[in-house]
């Protein structure tokens, strides 16, 4: 796999640590170097001294990351700037699909040990990959003489990144995260700023970066003061207000900059620009701060759309996910491109920014920032036109025929309906100005376009769209600005729960620890047949007590899974069949051993948080392990998880998986 790219000046890096370099100028375009934090997401990394590794890679790349854009002419990417999970094909393809020069992939290590060591491959290392490897690991060394740590030397292996990566590739492993000495330096963020320095100079050094024009090659022992001018900006002016209390005001663009103070929640500023990764910058104190965009929101006398278009008000890139990513997903449906409207900006909505790129004549980066968002904005704006992506024929004029009842789709449609009139439908909908996939499929995307329609209409908004919504509907699309009025006022449409194959009307089995729209609406239809409770989207313990209940009612099993039997009885009482009386009182029963034995739903490990967390330390409590109830799996809750593990004859490891939960759920029958 690997090849020796030299001629493109391409690099990607996978980063343990090492730095250094000399400065000649590029002929041809700048090199291309991948940064790769290894691990993320549920893969911790090693553990030790209170540390992560996930999170000490993630700090180190972007500090690397900004040294070379800061200091250098050269195209950077990381495979991860947040806490996310990438497989190892995953940061390959990355790599390999962007046509990199460099791959840096950083590692701290661990299993007793102390200091720092680098790896290229051990089949087929090419000269590139001993160069690279010599400059890193001669700066890092200026680094461990400074801090009195050992180099264990330059080293070759068989490691994925560097056996599968198409270009020059070196692994760092900076220290161990499980010695208590090499702990206190990873802490020290002048060490970390130090080893950022001197891992840049060293990739610089082997590929010939050029400084930019009136920069300085970072520097050990600089203490970072170098970092503020390396934050690409775009201009951005409004006035932003903060929706939370405790929000750090920071030096720099991540959660590793220095805290300036705080904004509480209404405190105004004046935003003049906005980076790449959605930190916002002001003044603070008289001071350039930056803040994360994830907690202020643009008030009103703000100008909507920045005059730089970032109209989602961040650059979207791989791993972000949120309401900006949801809009952008509207849009890119609307002006032409399929795709699923989930707020996830995976590989496939990576794919489809590329694929608008180009189609519009821009950089194809996948980074969907200023110039891609503007170019958005006029499409929808209607100032050009999408060239025209497989359009269906324009409708003919023809009245929508108002059939008896006005069923103008020949059914009621609701969640779960497919098909023909589906699509008649979202055409019809988009006509009358909700815009929306045209798939044949209602799901509850669609239920929630049909609530803004019935409430924009004065009807019942209860996403079932039946007589009076397609009457409605016709009126509309016939241009009557006023529907026939019944004689009296329509009832509420009476239609049926959609039982899917096999009953399932909310989509899936509903049991311990989902959340999500599906539960909600459960929890709507619990309380319309007569059970009591929060609608908060979340089917905790209570949740499932409830579900027993309703399942003894009904003479169901009672294993509190809202599953086919029971979501058929649930479409049978809101279709009028069974009238619901009230509920029995919730029964104590057992917990559920469900397959493998994972009662919380998952793993509990290291730095899990939320209602499982909760729930098992409520039960850890009722076992015999007094601790704290605050849903937060830190190192008390995992020296409880082991103590429980060793006396019960389990693997101690602090992981509470299937056989764990498994004894759990039969200490508490």
């Amino acid at each position: 796999m690997k090849k020796n790219k030299l001629s493109k000046k391409i690099l990607a890096v996978t980063v343990a640590l090492s730095l250094s370099a000399p400065f000649a100028v590029l002929a041809e375009s700048p090199a291309k170097v991948v940064v790769d934090p290894g691990h993320g997401g549920h893969d911790s990394g090693a553990l030790g001294n209170g540390l992560l590794e996930k999170n000490l890679n993630l700090k180190l790349s972007l500090m690397i990351n900004q040294k070379l854009n800061a200091s250098y002419v050269v195209n950077t990417r990381m495979t991860r700037d947040s806490d996310i999970y990438l497989s190892l094909n995953e940061r390959t393809d990355f790599a390999n699909n962007w046509g990199a020069d460099l791959l840096v992939s950083v590692h701290h290590n661990s299993s007793g040990g102390s200091g720092y060591e680098d790896y290229i491959h051990s089949g087929n290392a090419t000269a590139k990959d001993r160069e690279v490897q010599n400059e890193i690991n001669k700066e890092v060394q200026k680094v461990l003489n400074r801090y009195g740590l050992n180099n264990r030397g330059k080293k070759s292996a068989n490691f994925h990144v560097l056996r599968e990566s198409g270009m020059t590739s070196i692994l760092l492993e900076i220290l161990f995260v499980d010695n208590p000495t090499d702990a206190a330096h990873l802490r020290n963020n002048n060490f970390m700023n130090d080893m950022a320095s001197a891992i840049t100079l060293g990739i610089a050094q082997a590929l010939d970066l050029p400084l930019k024009e009136n920069a300085s090659a970072p520097s050990i022992g600089s203490g970072g003061a170098e970092h503020a001018s390396g934050i690409n900006v775009q201009q951005l002016n409004g006035t932003f207000e903060s929706t939370a209390d405790n929000l750090n005001v920071r030096t720099g663009n991540t959660t590793q900059y220095r805290s300036l103070g705080k904004l509480n929640k209404g405190d105004k500023i004046q935003v003049t620009g906005v980076t790449s990764n959605g930190w916002y910058r002001f003044s603070f104190n008289g001071t350039t701060a930056y803040v994360s965009g994830d907690y202020l929101k643009q008030i009103a006398s703000a100008p909507s759309t920045p005059s730089n278009g970032m109209i989602y008000g961040k650059t979207l890139s791989l791993g972000a996910t949120g309401s900006a990513v949801k809009d952008w997903q509207r849009d890119m449906n609307t002006v032409g491109f399929k795709m699923a409207i989930d707020g996830s900006f995976g590989y496939s909505s990576r794919t489809a920014a590329i694929a608008f790129q180009k189609k519009y004549g821009l950089t194809p980066d996948g980074y969907f920032g200023p110039s891609s968002q503007q170019k958005m904005a006029t499409l929808l704006n209607g100032s050009s036109k999408p060239a025209k992506p497989s359009k269906p024929a324009e409708p003919e004029k023809t009245e929508k025929p108002a059939t008896s009842g006005g069923m103008i789709y020949g059914k009621t449609l609701s969640l779960g309906a497919t098909g023909s009139a589906v699509k008649d439908w979202q055409r019809d909908m988009n006509t009358v100005g909700f815009k929306m996939a045209i798939d044949g499929s209602f799901g509850y995307g669609s239920r929630t376009a049909a609530i803004a329609f019935q409430k924009k209409h004065g009807l019942t908004p209860d996403g079932y769209f039946g007589p009076s919504s397609q009457q409605k509907m016709a009126s509309l699309l016939n241009g009557s600005s006023k529907p026939a009025k019944p004689s009296k006022p329509a009832e509420p449409e009476k239609t049926e729960k959609p039982a899917t194959s096999g009953g399932m009307i909310y989509g899936k089995t509903l049991s311990l620890g989902a959340t999500g729209s599906a539960v909600k609406d459960w929890q709507r239809d619990m309380n319309t047949v007569g059970f009591k409770m929060a609608i908060d989207g979340s089917f905790g313990y209570g949740s499932r007590t409830a579900a027993i209940a309703f399942q003894k009612k009904h003479g169901l099993t009672p294993d509190g899974y809202f599953g086919p039997s029971s979501q058929q009885k649930m479409a049978s009482l809101l279709n009028g069949s069974s009238k619901p009386s009230k509920p029995a009182e919730p029964v104590k029963t057992e917990k559920p051993a469900t397959s493998g034995g994972m009662i919380y739903g998952k793993t509990l490990s290291l730095g899990a948080t939320g209602s499982a967390v909760k729930d098992w330390q409520r039960d850890m409590n009722k076992v015999g392990y007094k601790m704290a109830i605050d849903g937060s799996f830190g190192y008390g809750s995992r020296t409880a998880a082991i103590a429980f593990q060793k006396k019960h004859g389990l693997t101690p490891d602090g992981y509470f998986g299937p056989a764990s939960q498994q004894k759990m759920a039969s200490l508490l029958k």
